[in-house]
């Protein structure tokens, strides 16, 4: 009897798994969000222009009518952050007659669009484009950190067990977080959230792979839906969090302190069953396999111990040595068809993550409320996981490309878009968020299908530090904007979501296999 007969026995969608497999993993998946994305806000390149003490109060308001004549505009990028014209001693109290316009001066003070907004630009003063790279640096080098980190957690995860990841990523996540809002300069404040990115890295997929693992075929596109659900959860709790508290420390505070809850993992967060069983830990899985019974209200009508030692799994480990970590990596390794797998997996990581963070990054820099925007663009993730139980009937690899597909298409659209439309620019990023995010549910759900249990968690985190390579230049879109024009970013998405469609047609078809437990078994998928 295997393991996916053993869940659907004592009930593989029942009260045990939404208390045990979809509340704490779903929490541990919606404290994933800061770590991810608080540099969105903390380095934000904030709205400010030189105070012109001459005219004006360093309270006042940011737009007055003799700005033109004081400062430098240009049509398309505005008043200019960090330069002004040389005052003259006239009569006349700011007009143009004021200002030399032919000798410009750099700001040595400013006024801010929105005042109540203090970020790390403003408290280290990282003001113009000689400090730009400071603060595009924070997200790029965190998503470097998260890169470094994924080899340990995924050694940790498929060695130790998946609880440890997750219990250590969240709790240090908590610590360096806090630690982080207490930095007294931008070095300290670059440091912890380095550290941060790097404990932490891996324990949102950990908290995945262990679902999945939790879970007959037919559930396992719920499974992750509910806890990438609870993911989108923490994004719209940060944006919110931000909207309410606009000075970095206090933000940082709030979102990071909740992690102390994460200590209580100790005693209630159960070990994955099936990476039990692929460890020969019997004994341990049937206590929990008997504890999801007792709590599904399933008498059994067989023995746990004797079922789980009958079957394949365990036969095949009887007939071969267990290997060790590094020599499933090297039999891995010599296997061109997982190696091939993985290159395209990898590949597709990396497009989801950069469209993704891109998108996301590209809501805070349209017109309006940035929070507002971005909480909007995180719930557009809700219709994509709808879009995902839609096309749930049509497999993975087909429905991943189509969604591929789609996202090049709405990003193309962006240049039939009159400039003047603000409205259908939000719609456009909107859309793309919505598309992107079907596309990364599945390619989740598929990745962690598609390789064995033994190194499950390892493959899809080398997958995913792939990813992290396009991720890790989605905070340059800023950058991108400056130099090439709004509209640059939205070609590259497209040019890369296409590539990416072709690609993952390559791929196995997983939907209805059961989840390979050896690397012999993984190599046999079609």
């Amino acid at each position: 009897m295997d393991l996916d007969t053993i869940f659907l026995k004592v009930g593989d969608f029942g009260r045990y798994q939404w208390i045990h497999n979809y509340l704490l993993c779903g929490l541990a998946a919606m404290y994933a969000a800061p770590y991810c994305l608080s540099y969105v806000f903390t380095s934000l390149d904030l709205s400010y222009r030189c105070y012109i003490p001459e005219c004006e109060s360093p309270d006042g308001p940011f737009y007055a009518s003799w700005l033109s004549d004081a400062i430098p505009f240009d049509p398309v990028k505005g008043l200019s952050k960090c330069e002004r014209y040389q005052y003259v001693n006239v009569t006349d109290t700011c007009t143009a007659n004021s200002f030399q316009d032919d000798i410009v001066e750099k700001c040595t003070q400013w006024i801010y669009k929105y005042p109540e907004e203090k970020n790390i630009l403003v408290e280290f003063d990282l003001h113009c484009n000689e400090n730009k790279w400071k603060l595009t640096a924070v997200g790029t080098l965190s998503i470097v950190a998260r890169i470094l980190g994924m080899p340990l957690t995924a050694f940790v995860s498929d060695r130790f067990g998946r609880r440890y990841v997750i219990i250590f990523g969240t709790i240090l996540s908590c610590l360096f977080g806090t630690l982080r809002a207490l930095s007294p300069n931008y070095e300290t404040f670059l440091a912890f959230e380095l550290l941060d990115a790097f404990f932490a890295a891996g324990f949102y997929h950990c908290a995945v792979v262990l679902g999945v693992e939790l879970i007959s075929p037919s559930k396992r596109i719920w499974a992750t839906i509910i806890i990438n659900c609870a993911y989108t959860v923490g994004d719209i709790f940060l944006g919110t969090v931000g909207y309410y508290f606009r000075y970095w420390r206090h933000f940082l505070l709030v979102i990071y302190l909740p992690g102390a809850f994460f200590i209580s993992y100790f005693w209630i967060f159960p070990e994955s069953i099936r990476w039990l069983v692929s460890m020969q830990r019997y004994d341990e899985a049937a206590k929990i396999i008997e504890k999801m019974a007792r709590w599904n209200n399933v008498k059994l009508d067989f023995d746990i111990k004797e079922a789980l030692s009958m079957s394949k799994s365990a036969e095949e480990k009887s007939k071969e040595p267990q290997l060790s970590y590094v020599q499933s990596i090297m039999e891995a390794a010599r296997s061109w068809t997982l190696m091939f797998r993985l290159a395209i997996c990898s590949f597709c990581w990396m497009t989801c993550s950069f469209v993704w963070y891109g998108v996301t990054q590209q809501a805070t820099l349209i017109e309006g409320d940035i929070y507002v925007n971005f909480i909007i663009s995180s719930l557009m993730q809700y219709p994509g996981y709808f879009l995902c139980i839609l096309l749930a009937g049509f497999g993975r690899k087909k429905p991943l490309a189509a969604c591929f597909f789609l996202c090049a298409l709405a990003s193309l659209s962006s240049y039939v878009i009159p400039p003047d439309s603000a409205a259908l620019r939000v719609s456009l990023v909107m859309a793309s968020k919505l598309i992107i995010s079907s596309s990364f549910l599945i390619l989740i759900l598929l990745s962690a299908e598609m390789f064995p249990t033994e190194l499950r968690h390892s493959m899809v985190a080398a997958a995913n530090m792939v990813g992290m390579i396009g991720q890790s230049f989605a905070p340059q879109i800023p950058l991108l904007v400056t130099y090439y024009g709004q509209y640059f970013p939205m070609l590259v998405f497209a040019l890369i979501n296409v590539i990416a469609a072709f690609l993952c047609l390559l791929l196995p078809e997983t939907s209805k296999s059961k989840l390979t437990d050896t690397i012999k078994e993984a190599k046999e998928l079609q």
